[in-house]
């Protein structure tokens, strides 16, 4: 009896009724799958987009990071050479202080010479030429 309440038309329904639910199950999984699949191609795509976006960034970096070293280095030999260089330029500005203070020293006396010299050239008397005028 079992086996003809399988063939009874009853549930020869309910067995079209379940393979129809399956498949459209199985329509419905695909639809879903393709959409599973289509948004993993989508993320990979876009992580391949950001990694590609992450190496230029860091090569940048690195390019920007080996010419800031550069910079500093030369500054800093820049620096130490003028930090050498220091001593013998206050050395030279000191002695061009002396020489100028020298030179107004000599002029100073070499004023005061000449207007010693002035002054008692103009105390001593004028000589009178032969006729009489100054």
């Amino acid at each position: 009896m079992k086996g003809e309440a399988d063939k009874s038309p009853r549930n020869n329904i309910s067995r079209k009724s379940t393979i129809k639910s399956s498949r459209s199950i199985d329509s419905g999984g695909s639809s879903d799958e393709l959409k599973k699949d289509e948004l993993i191609r989508l993320l990979k795509a876009e992580n391949e987009t950001l990694k590609r976006k992450k190496d230029e960034i860091e090569k940048y970096s690195r390019d920007y990071i080996v010419i800031l070293e550069t910079q500093l280095r030369e500054e800093k030999e820049l620096r130490e050479k003028e930090h050498k260089q220091l001593p013998q330029l206050e050395m030279e500005v000191l002695e061009e202080k002396n020489k100028k203070a020298e030179f107004a020293n000599q002029v100073k006396i070499l004023t005061d010479q000449l207007q010693s010299m002035k002054d008692k050239t103009d105390k001593t008397p004028k000589k009178k030429d032969l006729f009489g005028k100054d």
